[in-house]
């Protein structure tokens, strides 16, 4: 078997671009606008804003634009079958361990240190405040129950949206072998107007709070290269 060619650009632009959010982060306890994290420095720097305002702008949409323009190439060597038992067992199974492990330890200290409930045993808080089994408290602030992806919510996306394409590529083959002219390349207005489609819904996404334009990166990657290809 043949070693695969290893994309040294890629691998620089991931290290950069890991670099960024560990320095996201780590400024979060100093910097103005960097959103809450568990410690706050009183002296603040004004300087990190123009950081956090240009690199939220970029850094997790490239994140998802490399993994999306990879995503057709994985899925036409590996086959349906092959392709969501990778993904399952290489984001899948992470994802379950910390869901049920790790962020079940992070909200506890959470709980402990910025809530005002007073203390609760580790057993009781897993299953009455993290997975919600017991009574919401009428001042509680923030989502409910606590049960979360955390930070994870990138591989989480990742493993939606990776099932999502594995699924209109089998409709997409079945369609295919229905028509009998076979498949043909994308013509110039059909093209055009999937690039208009997808202007219109990352405008729209704009107006809608949380990550979905960090999302759409993955998406439009994945897409092109597929209509590319």
């Amino acid at each position: 078997m043949s070693e695969r060619q290893t994309l040294f650009f890629i691998d620089n632009i991931r290290i950069a671009l890991i670099a960024l959010v560990i320095g996201h982060h780590a400024g979060q306890a100093y910097g103005p606008t960097g959103g809450f994290w568990y410690v706050e420095n009183p002296e603040r720097a004004s300087i990190l804003n123009a950081f956090f305002t240009v690199n939220r702008s970029f850094f997790m949409s490239l994140f998802f634009m490399v993994s999306g323009y990879f995503l057709p190439a994985s899925y036409d060597r590996k086959g349906i079958r092959h392709f969501i038992t990778d993904r399952l067992r290489r984001l899948g199974e992470p994802l379950l361990f910390f869901f049920f492990v790790v962020f079940p330890v992070m909200m506890y200290t959470y709980y402990l240190n910025f809530r005002h409930y007073g203390h609760l045993p580790f057993l009781k808080y897993y299953l009455q405040i993290y997975f919600g089994r017991g009574i919401r408290p009428l001042d509680w602030s923030g989502h409910w129950p606590d049960a979360q992806f955390g930070h994870l919510w990138f591989v989480e996306h990742l493993l939606v949206f990776a099932v999502c394409y594995a699924i209109l590529r089998l409709i997409h083959s079945r369609l295919a072998r229905i028509d009998s002219k076979g498949e043909r390349p994308p013509r110039n207005l059909e093209i055009l107007a999937f690039t208009l489609a997808l202007a219109a819904v990352t405008f729209g996404s704009h107006l809608v709070p949380d990550r979905q334009v960090e999302c759409l990166s993955w998406v439009h990657s994945s897409c092109l290269c597929r209509c590319s290809s």
